[in-house]
């Protein structure tokens, strides 16, 4: 019996080794046993593909909602109407597959930034096999994504360097840059938050720069120039009849008998054409716009120095003239520190026009004695009156590159614009549009512009300076 047992126990591992050995119909058992697994991967990973593509475009939709929303120049009750617009428009096709979707809007102030402003889009999506395995009872994906933009209240200090020459008063130039510097001032200065630290200033420039009558004390007394409102502060010093160049960008702190006056016919003795400095009272700044009138001659050199100057820490708490009743303590800021965005924008319609001052003596024998001397043809207006031209429109231009690039060195953002431009001079179009492109602080910082054109521009600089800070 056991030898017989031996036998079957033999014969059984025999048969099973051969059903081991025997692969027909593999195939289809393992399939049988792999397919649930199979089913299920093949399920999650259409699930997931869902998933993802919708949190991808919602949160792209998200994003670009928060961009068009955060901008300091919004205010709170407008959010709503331009984050609805642009995250749908974003969403498209995309948001007719959602069910139960809600677009949330909150915002709060915030000491460090101007305004904390978080998106949140509540939503349903129908799932392609949810029920299929139990594991969504209602067959439905709920997803939440957010997008958090801190809107940095970073300062700005802006130099608006305005030609107001006498070609502005063709073509209606002058009325369209009062329009579009007006809108900028409002972009700039529109809500509670950029008025508290934002400054700005106006600097009309015709042959020379006006100042107010506060700035007379850093006038070198001059016995020979009657005292009057006409305070041109100049970059050329009188001495005993001979005139010195000063430096034009120089970084000088303000002190009593630091500036120069000499006598000068173009001095643009209107207080509407004055310097204004450091506002941030939007209706002040566009009346003093609407009210310039104007001037003679493009002395963009002098007028791009003191859209410099007044932006230079160097004069921190020494600019007079300041408006009364606002906090201008600390102005302006240092010029390293990079909380702090400090930008010049410099129009012209034309080439940058040589100088020309009046002699004082009166001897024109000597006024042609001192013309040979210094190599320029002295020039007479009248019989009363004596001229001499003692910056030429080279050297006019060469120290406006000075100015540009002293003040990128001081981390100023430099735009420029060319309104319809108008040559006079030696000057081509070529020439002049070189010169305002290299002042820019990149080709794409430069302007060129037909007058009806030039309320977009200024928006645009406008928009392009506003500072903010996404965080996703």
């Amino acid at each position: 019996m056991k030898q017989w047992l031996t036998i079957s126990e033999r014969r059984f591992e025999w048969g099973f080794r051969q059903f081991l050995a025997d692969t027909r119909g593999a195939t289809a058992v393992i399939f049988t046993i792999m397919l649930v697994p199979l089913m299920l991967a093949s399920a999650f990973a259409v699930e997931f593909n869902i998933i993802t593509n919708h949190k991808r475009q919602i949160q792209s939709a998200l994003d670009a909602a928060t961009l068009a929303a955060t901008n300091l120049t919004v205010e709170s009750d407008e959010l709503r109407e331009i984050a609805d617009a642009a995250f749908f428009a974003n969403l498209g096709d995309l948001g007719e597959k959602h069910i139960d979707n809600e677009l949330r809007i909150e915002t709060k102030e915030d000491d460090e930034f101007g305004r904390i402003m978080v998106l949140t889009y509540d939503a349903k999506i129908d799932s392609a096999y949810g029920s299929l395995f139990g594991f969504l009872k209602d067959q439905k994906w709920h997803l939440v994504e957010r997008s958090t933009a801190n809107q940095a209240n970073v300062p700005l200090e802006i130099s608006l360097v305005l030609d107001i020459s006498s070609s502005m008063n063709f073509d209606d130039k002058l009325s369209a840059l009062k329009d579009a510097a007006s809108e900028f001032v409002d972009i700039i200065l529109k809500t509670d938050n950029q008025r508290e630290v934002n400054r700005i200033n106006i600097v009309p420039y015709g042959t020379t720069v006006y100042f107010d009558p506060a700035w007379q004390k850093f006038l070198k007394p001059d016995p020979d120039v009657a005292t009057d409102d006409r305070v041109c502060l100049d970059h050329i010093n009188e001495i005993n009849g001979q005139f010195e160049p000063m430096d034009i960008w120089n970084d000088e702190v303000l002190e009593e008998g630091s500036m120069s006056r000499v006598p000068n016919k173009f001095c643009p003795n209107n207080k509407n054409n004055s310097v204004t400095v450091l506002h941030n009272d939007p209706e002040e700044l566009k009346l003093k716009l609407g009210r310039m009138k104007i001037g003679n001659g493009t002395g963009g050199d002098i007028g791009a120095a003191y859209g410099f100057k007044l932006l230079s820490s160097e004069w921190q708490d020494l600019i007079p003239g300041l408006p009364e009743g606002v906090d201008n303590s600390g102005l302006p800021r240092d010029n390293e520190d990079k909380h702090v965005k400090k930008v010049m924008v410099f129009m012209t319609d034309g080439d940058l026009s040589p100088q020309r001052r009046q002699l004082s003596f009166e001897s024109w024998d000597r006024a042609e004695e001192f013309a040979e001397e210094y190599g320029s043809e002295a020039e007479s207006e009248s019989s009363n009156q004596r001229w001499r031209k003692i910056i030429t429109e080279e050297q006019a231009q060469e120290q406006f590159s000075l100015v540009c690039s002293f003040a990128k060195e001081k981390n100023i953002i430099i735009y420029t614009i060319s309104l319809g431009h108008n040559s006079k001079g030696n000057t081509s179009e070529e020439e002049a549009t070189e010169l305002l492109t290299n002042c820019a602080t990149s080709p794409g910082h430069y302007f060129s512009v037909e007058t009806e054109g030039l309320v977009e521009v200024f928006e645009n600089i406008a928009y392009n300076i506003q500072s903010l800070a996404l965080t996703n």
